[in-house]
């Protein structure tokens, strides 16, 4: 076998790297709409007629991305489906999504189409 081969059944690689329909440009997000490639730490700009802010990616794993933010106003509301957990208390919430869930926190949706090692493709649009 020369220097780099794979032995028989195992891959030299992992899978290629998460493809989204806007790249890593989270800029595109401001406008309530977007498919963009994140990581830990990356801050997703949203619309405040969203009725949120400060929408952070605090974690991805290799089966879970985790997104954090803060409600504007007096009320919130959401849920989620699929393989998740969403929760809320003072204005600020948090929200566990595996992959092909979908979340909702009062005019944001959320849903992470594909995760890939540390990295994650979440497609934003408002809720409903």
């Amino acid at each position: 076998m020369s220097a780099g081969a794979s032995a028989p059944g195992t891959f030299a690689s992992t899978a290629p790297p998460p493809t989204a329909a806007d790249g890593a440009n989270v800029a595109a997000c401001a406008d309530g709409r977007c498919e963009v490639i994140v990581k830990a730490g990356t801050a997703i700009p949203v619309p405040k007629s969203m009725n949120v802010e400060k929408v952070t990616v605090s974690a991805v794993s290799r089966s879970r991305v985790t997104i954090i933010g803060h409600d504007l106003g007096n009320s919130s509301g959401g849920g989620c489906t699929g393989q998740c957990d969403s929760s809320s208390s003072n204005g600020n919430f948090k929200i566990t999504l595996g992959a092909d869930s979908q979340a909702t926190e009062n005019g944001l949706g959320l849903t992470v189409e594909q995760i890939a090692g540390d990295t994650a493709v979440i497609r934003v649009a408002p809720a409903g």
